[in-house]
């Protein structure tokens, strides 16, 4: 917290609120981690503070005091009067909009943060004005991370299935009529807040685009920047953030292969695990080649996420979470994993999960309730993020098959009907927006089969290779889309016998 407040020059923001404040009565609204460490490390004794307040406070803690401040029940703030409550809490647009709207509306008591972030003015020059359009949750999270009084950019909001007249005090449009302003050039533009948006985002850019705005006057805000916490969000990052939707250059989602065998061996596997006779891992090495490989192509990535074959088999996975976290610091990282080997992890691996915010997914698959039972109780002891998808029913003890030997006439509709038509993978240098590409060579060798599956990968490496023709191709079908059938097969879940069989993995 303290790098935090050097980073956006505190020292420069106190003595502009003591000459802005002198001789005025203070209270500050936020006794926690914010607050703590100003009067840690800053001398504040030119601010005239005669209380700090907090929710948190009630009634019975009238008499007592706080970072050297008599604690204000928040329900005696109003009373108080002051001339100005400085907003000790980082999260703090909507405290203030609320503070001025509602608790001090009748009052001639100033509202501000205590801590600037940022402001508008350094994401749009001159006089630029914008609608926002989003979820209202969308639209608050925007709020929450642009830091400003008045929000002078912002001219309404337009808020899906919402059919209220105003939000936080901003007129509420509905999309046509945002068009309509726009066109009438009352606006310059709108921003897209890509927070509860799919995971596509480039797609929802283009809708916004066929409705009716020029694509540099779409204001796309990453969904990697809402999942950051809010305190490690530097200056620079949020200004970068900004960008119209010609320069967006975010990643929707990753996934790394980091063992191409399995300790379960499912029959039907998805990624051919159970085919795959020798061990098999990712190398931290070839992991930071792909990272930094990737950083060169995109600003951000919404989601990394890390799986096999069994991702626990690589024990190089600590190294390479907090080596993704260093160069993605905003990514939502996540590993999908059996669960299995959780016991035989070192506490390393728990403290570098915690540490970096990690989640874990785990499927709990048929005969493994026991021991999964056992890791459930030890995620809760080493306070990890995790979820365990348990079978509710027989029908969630089965596997599907999609893959085909013959090619279907309709790669198109396969790919759009495509529920996972998002799992864009890399293994080793191959790149595709579908893991089967990827992995289906193994099943080739193993059944002696030629499912072709070379001109729906790319070279990670291929320095011709842009992000803009990256996200071309992860959006349309592959050829391997081909030998995919949109009507699922379902067999029961049960492990590969010592010869597989092709009918296992293949409709045939």
């Amino acid at each position: 917290m303290k790098e935090y407040l050097i980073e956006f020059n505190f020292n420069k923001q106190y003595k502009e609120l003591v000459t802005k404040l002198k001789n005025k009565t203070i209270i500050v609204y936020g006794g926690g981690k914010l607050f703590e460490t100003i009067c840690q490390n800053y001398n504040i004794s030119e601010l005239n503070i005669i209380g700090v307040c907090d929710r948190k406070f009630d009634d019975n803690t009238a008499d007592e005091y706080i970072y050297g401040y008599k604690k204000i029940p928040f329900s005696k703030l109003a009373e108080y009067n002051p001339d100005c409550v400085l907003v000790a809490i980082i999260d703090n647009s909507l405290i203030i909009k609320n503070f001025q709207d509602n608790l001090f509306r009748e009052s001639k008591t100033i509202i501000m943060p205590f801590l600037k972030r940022i402001s508008q003015k350094e994401f749009f020059n001159g006089d630029k004005k914008f609608v926002i359009i989003g979820t209202q949750n969308a639209i608050n999270r925007t709020f929450s991370i642009i830091e400003n009084e008045n929000f002078p950019a912002i001219y309404g909001v337009s808020i899906k299935n919402d059919s209220c007249c105003e939000h936080n005090g901003f007129k509420n449009y509905s999309l046509n009529k945002t068009l309509e302003l726009y066109k009438n050039k009352e606006i310059n533009g709108i921003i897209l807040p890509l927070y509860e948006v799919n995971i596509n985002s480039y797609l929802v850019i283009e809708e916004i685009e066929k409705f009716g705005f020029k694509k540099e006057d779409i204001y796309p805000v990453p969904a990697s920047i809402f999942q950051a916490n809010i305190s490690k969000l530097t200056k620079e990052r949020l200004s970068r953030a900004f960008k119209n939707a010609n320069n967006f250059n975010e990643l929707p989602i990753i996934k790394f292969l980091l063992s191409e065998h399995c300790n379960l061996n499912c029959a039907g596997c998805s990624h051919f695990a159970p085919l795959v006779k020798e061990k098999s891992l990712l190398s931290f090495e070839e992991f930071k080649s792909n990272i930094d490989r990737l950083k060169e192509l995109f600003e951000e990535i919404r989601s990394i996420q890390l799986l096999g074959g069994e991702p626990l088999l690589n024990k190089e996975l600590g190294k390479m979470i907090i080596y993704t976290k260093q160069v993605f610091p905003h990514t939502y990282l996540s590993i999908i994993s059996n669960g299995i080997l959780f016991p035989q992890m070192d506490d390393e691996l728990f403290t570098i999960l915690k540490e970096n915010n990690v989640m874990t997914y785990i499927t709990e698959y048929p005969n493994c309730k026991n021991i999964i039972d056992k890791v459930d109780v030890l995620l809760k002891e080493k306070n990890v993020k995790y979820l365990i998808r348990r079978p509710k029913d027989n029908s969630e003890k089965k596997f599907f098959k999609k893959y085909q030997l013959i090619e279907n006439k309709n790669p198109e509709e396969t790919f759009y009907s495509c529920p996972e038509r998002i799992c864009h993978t890399i293994n080793n240098s191959k790149f595709s927006s579908c893991y089967y590409a990827v992995t289906v060579e193994r099943a080739n060798k193993y059944f002696g089969i030629n499912i072709p599956w070379q001109d729906s990968v790319m070279d990670l490496y291929d320095k011709k290779l842009t992000a803009k023709e990256i996200i071309n191709r992860l959006s349309h079908p592959i050829n391997l889309c081909r030998y995919c059938s949109k009507d699922l097969q379902f067999s029961d879940w049960h492990i590969t016998n010592k010869t597989p069989k092709l009918e296992d993995y293949f409709i045939v």
